[in-house]
């Protein structure tokens, strides 16, 4: 926090960026519960480094800004369920879930990994492309689980192929002749979208291959 607060962001706009990168990969390092500050830190970077002027810093951090959002809102779903968990199991049940928020970081998120893949092409870095397209399904996931959780049985429709796309273009590249332990995980990825969309046939084959 020292440093980003010493950078002056008129004189230096590049340095303060960097610096308040720094800042929210420190703020996730040291709490769980420093989500909210770190994704205001890896904005704030983000309106000043620009795929122009850097194009592999730019789409490092807006991957880890979508990963970030991505973990605020897992962790909201997460918090919710074991509350609903206990109070049920005290004889107190907490009644008809509220409606979640979350789809705006899910959509800055999306939109986060894409602007990456923009310049992590599967033609230029395809491990890392491949990486992405995993994030990136596996943050579809968790859209179609918020839209499960709202009954918005069109959306949670629409992020299930979503998902299962970015991770079958995943496997492209990810074989699992090539690279077992992420095609497995892959696999376990697809697993759960499948028991989400209630495949069950298809979720017990992919968690047996993984």
């Amino acid at each position: 926090q020292t440093e980003a607060a010493s950078v002056n962001r008129e004189a230096d706009p590049v340095g303060w960026a960097n610096a308040q990168v720094s800042l929210g990969d420190a703020l996730i390092v040291a709490s769980a519960d420093s989500l909210d500050p770190a994704i205001t830190a890896y904005r704030n970077a983000l309106e000043v480094l620009t795929r122009e002027n850097d194009a592999d810093r730019w789409a490092e951090v807006q991957s880890t800004f979508g990963t970030a959002l991505v973990h605020r809102v897992r962790q909201n779903i997460l918090g919710w369920a074991i509350f609903s968990r206990m109070m049920n199991s005290v004889g107190q049940p907490v009644g008809a879930t509220p409606p979640f928020e979350g789809e705006a970081d899910l959509r800055d998120a999306i939109r986060a990994f894409n602007a990456a893949l923009e310049v992590h092409t599967r033609q230029r870095d395809p491990e890392r492309w491949a990486t992405l397209k995993v994030i990136l399904g596996y943050t579809y996931t968790q859209a179609a689980i918020l839209a499960m959780m709202n009954g918005d049985n069109e959306a949670q429709r629409a992020a299930t192929s979503l998902s299962e796309q970015s991770y079958n273009a995943a496997m492209q590249v990810l074989t699992r002749r090539t690279t077992p332990e992420r095609w497995a995980l892959v696999q376990e990825g697809l697993s759960v979208l499948y028991e989400l969309n209630q495949q069950r046939g298809r979720a017990i084959a992919a968690a047996r291959r993984a």
